[in-house]
């Protein structure tokens, strides 16, 4: 499975979700979720950090953007200056 396949199962299940009415406090309740069980949670800010930085290390390749693939990476890059969650 792909990331492209996993986003549309998602997006179906939460459309399942909303129409059945048994979502209404799931948004704040899911992120809150995901930051008590992990560490680094990157933020709106923090994937624009990430944007930012594959484009300009897709400039110096000549290419539109150049992915970033570790995670590790991924995450010093989005929290760079004590920001993010």
């Amino acid at each position: 499975m792909d990331t492209m396949t996993e986003s549309h199962l998602v997006a179906e299940k939460v459309l399942e979700d909303l129409a059945g009415g048994g979502a209404r406090d799931a948004p704040a309740a899911v992120f809150r979720d995901v930051v008590d069980k992990h560490e680094r949670v990157v933020d709106w800010e923090g994937w624009g950090r990430i944007d930012a930085e594959e484009r300009a290390r897709g400039e110096w390749a000549g290419k539109p953007r150049e992915k970033i693939t570790d995670v590790r990476t991924m995450l010093e890059v989005a929290h760079r200056d004590g920001q993010g969650v």
